[in-house]
């Protein structure tokens, strides 16, 4: 039987892996730089075919006449964005620099508390974060996209770039399967003046490696304790560190910003017997960007029990985005232009939020007596 929830489902991961933002599109060059980076995705080829495969499939359910033309549409949009992606960016390198930065707790601290079980926020899919997380405009974890290729039908690619710091995803897909032939990776590239250096699968540890000391990492990164989820609270202490990049940029402190809360109140979890995953304590709310910026400069996390948050930002001009996670019937998305001035806070209660008392019940609480 046709699942209409099925088919949106397959929309979201499409669009997930399908959308950038405006500004990493802008990595075209002026000049061919005379030194790179060159090498083979492995199983190209058959991971080309499988998505192809896939996408195949998720056409025939949008044809169902039970769905809408909206959905059909977008099907038409992500799909063939997908797999122009997949034919002509097989490999993607991003300033190593661009990761968005470590998040704002709901009393604007620098970074996110853990909660007594080690959890951080939760993003906007869910996972436990540490830093800003918006997949949707950054699939891969980095804002700044500098440059990308196609491959051959072999999987051979060759990469003109300056020289510099790359963080590089070779043949690497996020939010779509690969067949188990598939293999693919990311890694720190550090590509030097008038050289070509080969890229092949790292064979050490390379990023999400789990790890016991610096030397089991590949050089730029760190073994360092790792962010809950996908399974890593089951890890015992000693296996919890995997390696990461080493470049972290710690949020500022500002005496300026905005405070507020964000939604509604969010249902007091119940349970019959003792979550095995722990529950986060925050969740991000809010994603500041420059006047005319794509990349984030700033981003909170709201809290649970009351849904607020405090953001410093520096003077200047913003857009904000506001999310919260909501029914069907609201996408929980505003967004809206700002200023902030030297030493002041605005207050901002959106996507149903008020001022006063938060009154939170159960989420198993039964109609009134």
């Amino acid at each position: 039987m046709f699942c209409q929830r099925s088919v949106w489902m397959l929309v979201l991961v499409l669009a997930f892996a399908a959308v950038r933002p405006c500004a990493s599109e802008s990595f075209a060059q002026s000049e061919t730089p005379d030194s790179g980076i060159y090498g083979i995705v492995p199983h190209y080829r058959e991971n080309l075919k499988w998505i192809e495969d896939g996408i195949e499939t998720v056409q025939k359910q949008a044809a169902h006449p039970e769905t809408g033309q909206g959905a059909k549409k977008t099907f038409t949009i992500f799909t063939e964005a997908l797999l122009d992606k997949w034919r002509n960016r097989c490999v993607e390198a991003y300033d190593a620099q661009s990761r968005p930065p470590l998040a704002y707790s709901p009393t604007g601290d620098p970074g996110p508390p853990r909660n007594p079980n080690g959890a951080f926020i939760q993003d906007r899919l869910g996972l436990y974060t540490s830093r800003c997380s918006d997949q949707a405009k950054f699939p891969r974890g980095y804002m700044k996209l500098i440059a990308a290729s196609g491959c051959a039908s072999d999987g051979e690619f060759r990469l003109p770039m300056k020289s510099g710091r790359y963080e590089v995803f070779v043949g690497q897909e996020p939010y779509v399967g690969f067949s188990d032939s598939g293999n693919p990776w990311h890694q720190l590239i550090v590509v030097k003046p008038h050289e070509w250096q080969h890229v092949s699968e790292p064979k050490g540890g390379w990023s999400g490696a789990l790890c016991i000391t610096n030397a089991q990492c590949v050089p730029g990164y760190v073994c360092a304790q790792a962010e809950p989820g996908w399974g890593n609270e089951l890890r015992s202490e000693a296996r919890r560190k995997i390696c990461q990049s080493s470049m972290e940029q710690p949020p500022l402190t500002h005496d300026s910003g905005i405070r507020g809360r964000v939604g509604t109140p969010i249902p007091i979890p119940c349970f019959g017997n003792s979550p095995a995953f722990p529950l986060p304590v925050d969740f991000q709310c809010v994603e500041a960007f420059h006047e005319g910026d794509a990349e984030i400069a700033a981003c909170g996390a709201c809290s649970m029990n009351d849904n607020s948050f405090t953001l410093p930002l520096a003077p200047g001009r913003y857009t904000l985005e506001f999310y919260f996670p909501m029914d069907g019937q609201n996408p929980g998305l505003e967004r809206r232009a700002i200023e902030v001035r030297d030493r002041q806070w605005v207050t901002i209660y959106t996507l149903g939020a008020k001022p006063g008392p938060v009154d939170r019940k159960p989420a198993c609480a039964g109609p009134p007596a």
